[in-house]
């Protein structure tokens, strides 16, 4: 947004009234207390709460011009206090329903008698529980004048429905901020709501100015705010109800209006921060073509990238984060080995962009390593509901190195409830069908377990009986691979998931099985434990014609 070329564009309310003579205060007065009655009888639906003594007793009434108190005694004290104060009226007040009848005993000093026509004026009492400022204040009879009561603004944090829309808001506890860019200002919180115009003072000729937004560095009062975000253009952020000033004259009025809160400074805009997930710094990542780099950010910046640097420090790549959720503050980018990453260090640097142009960056080194194994031992249970000819056909990427019975095309067997199989082919009997593949990396391990290699036995017992395999299954799988995975006191396991089985290597049953369980693990040696993310597991129950398949990765 372009910015007007001026030094300095707050103007100084306190200045302004110094020059101010007594005789054309009360113009001053009216005119700004019309502005804030306006504010509040368009705005809000208050109700007339009789009054009390102990009610206007709780706290001072106020606005940036004039102050009461409020004593048991049924007097009142009142200062004129725009800057400092300058004048003191003293009276006496009594209560009927929510009227507050003044009389005046004396004044002093600079103060405008506003209050006491014939020596007796009327205040009315407000409350107004929707108000996103203050739920109780006192207007005269003519409504011109409004005076805040101090025990009585929404705290913080308080939700409140705004306008005659009620829409939803979050009380911003009267907050003095500043815009940090030159911003419009709107009848509602959206882009679809007419927006305003702002009316400044230019402090170098002194002259009243007309802007189609408000200054950069303006100073407002932050109402409310709304419970959402929404988006606008490239930006992210909440809408702000919010009051300010503008010159009239020579006099100052209060206004009310909405700001998109990407140019408030406000603390939500200040909190930026980047999470890298994964991969975690030092992290040691065996095979796997692809890695995810994924994480979260704070601030919703308009832009992501991410940059690999090579173990000097150089940048090789920068692209833009094209997975980048602005509204959930989540971003995830795929790294291929082939085209981005080499065995050995690599640093993964992402940058946030925002709308001010500043940056945040959050960096992490991994270590690729090369790694390379078989799918060991898969083998396949057949248990149809009744004895029939079953065709099973397995796919995996790099083709079937060993398989019993021989694999052909396809096995083409008969099937029994108990799970005997009888290979058609050569009419010999199995208890599973058997195949092997060679030349596949290790998984890129993000989740799973750590166990000591003593209790593996115990560990694979639980987590299969949750997949759904069955004791002899469970004795079979445990028979085999506890043997294997012997060389390191403990080893991280991962099971693949049902989609990565399908991907690495499709199976085709013929009849269509009612369930089907796939158990494969990836595992890998630690000389210490490490921590990583637990694993969530499929529970998984057998109906029906069901077919089981457990196997692993073997280097």
């Amino acid at each position: 947004m372009k910015k007007l070329n001026s030094k300095k564009q707050n103007f100084y309310f306190t200045d302004v009234f110094k020059r101010l003579n007594f005789n054309n205060f009360r113009k001053a007065f009216h005119i700004l207390s019309l502005c804030t009655v306006f504010f509040l009888s368009s705005s809000f639906l208050f109700s007339e709460t009789e009054a009390d003594t102990d009610i206007l007793m709780n706290g001072k009434w106020y606005n940036d011009e004039y102050s009461f108190n409020f004593y048991k005694n049924n007097t009142f004290k009142s200062y004129y206090t725009s800057g400092a104060r300058t004048g003191e009226l003293k009276g006496n007040f009594k209560i009927k329903g929510n009227k507050i009848f003044l009389s005046k005993i004396n004044s002093k000093g600079k103060y405008e008698d506003y209050f006491v026509k014939n020596k007796e004026s009327i205040f009315l009492f407000k409350e107004d529980l929707k108000n996103p400022k203050s739920t109780r204040y006192l207007t005269n009879a003519d409504g011109t004048i409004v005076l805040w009561n101090d025990k009585s603004f929404v705290p913080a944090g308080t939700k409140v429905a705004v306008g005659s829309e009620n829409i939803s808001c979050i009380a911003m506890g009267n907050e003095l901020s500043s815009t940090t860019d030159n911003v419009r200002i709107r009848k509602g919180p959206g882009i679809d709501y007419d927006y305003m115009q702002f009316t400044y003072k230019d402090v170098k000729n002194n002259e009243v100015k007309t802007f189609g937004s408000v200054l950069a560095g303006t100073n407002i009062r932050i109402l409310a705010k709304t419970s959402d975000k929404m988006k606008v253009n490239q930006w992210y952020n909440n809408w702000y109800y919010v009051e300010y000033k503008e010159p009239l004259d020579n006099f100052i009025v209060y206004k009310t209006a909405w700001m998109f809160g990407e140019f408030i400074n406000v603390a939500e805009n200040k909190e930026r921060h980047i999470s890298i997930e994964y991969p975690e710094n030092e992290d040691a990542i065996y095979g796997g073509y692809d890695l995810v780099v994924e994480g979260t950010v704070t601030g919703a910046p308009v832009k992501m990238i991410i940059q690999i640097k090579n173990s000097y420090g150089n940048v090789i790549s920068e692209e833009e984060i094209q997975d980048y959720n602005q509204e959930e503050g989540t971003f995830q980018y795929v790294l291929s080995k082939n085209d981005t990453l080499f065995i050995g260090s690599n640093t993964c640097n992402i940058i946030s962009v925002y709308s001010d142009k500043k940056r945040v960056s959050k960096q992490v080194t991994f270590y690729l390593h090369e790694s390379e194994g078989e799918m060991a031992k898969p083998v396949i249970y057949l248990y149809p509901e009744k004895k029939m000819n079953v065709k099973v056909e397995v796919k995996p990427e790099n083709g079937i190195s060993v398989s019993i019975p021989e694999y052909n095309s396809g096995w083409n067997v008969s099937a029994d409830t108990d799970g005997n199989i009888i290979n058609l082919s050569d009419n010999k009997t199995y208890l599973y069908l058997f195949w092997e593949s060679e030349n596949y990396p290790s998984m890129e391990m993000k989740t799973g377990f750590v166990v000591e290699k003593e209790k593996l036995k115990e560990f694979f017992e639980e987590k299969l009986k949750i997949m759904g395999l069955n004791e002899k299954e469970i004795s079979d799988f445990t028979e085999f691979w506890i043997p294997e995975l012997n060389k390191k006191p403990y080893y991280m396991i991962y099971f693949f998931t049902s989609k990565q089985m399908e991907k690495y290597a499709p199976l085709k049953v013929t009849p269509r099985p009612d369930t089907v369980i796939r158990v494969f693990f990836d595992s890998k040696g630690l000389d210490a434990p490490v921590t990583i993310k637990p694993q969530k597991l499929r529970s998984v129950k057998r109906k029906g014609f069901t077919v089981v398949e457990w196997g692993g990765m073997r280097y």
